[in-house]
């Protein structure tokens, strides 16, 4: 309650007005769901990215072996899938930052009447 107190507080503040209880709902939840997804992109960022540092690490390590064994065949192909973590974090984010568009679009809508 408090909390929620305060937030209309400095919302109030740094948009020079008072919110309705509705519309400082869609903030709340607008700014939840964009935090939500910048940290479910991220996690996802870093799943693709340790991915392709073992792929070149699993590289590194083939053609140091291909060249001292002389051989001419690169070999096998070397495949390597993200996590499930890191795929549902991917999806995660998209979800979260497309419903953090229309709850930000609902929020301006509703906070300017004139604009709708």
């Amino acid at each position: 309650m408090l909390a929620a107190g305060f937030f209309s507080l400095m919302a109030g503040q740094l948009a020079g007005r008072h919110f309705a209880p509705a519309q400082l709902l869609f903030l709340q939840l607008a700014l939840a769901a964009n935090a939500a997804g910048i940290l479910a992109g991220a996690v996802a960022l870093y799943g693709e990215v340790s991915v392709q540092r073992q792929l070149a690490i699993d590289l590194a390590a083939r053609i140091s072996s291909t060249l001292e064994e002389g051989e001419d065949e690169p070999g096998e192909p070397i495949f390597a899938q993200p996590a499930w973590i890191v795929r549902a974090a991917e999806k995660c984010c998209y979800a979260s930052l497309a419903a953090s568009l229309v709850l930000w679009v609902a929020f301006v809508a509703m906070a300017c009447p004139s604009l709708s």
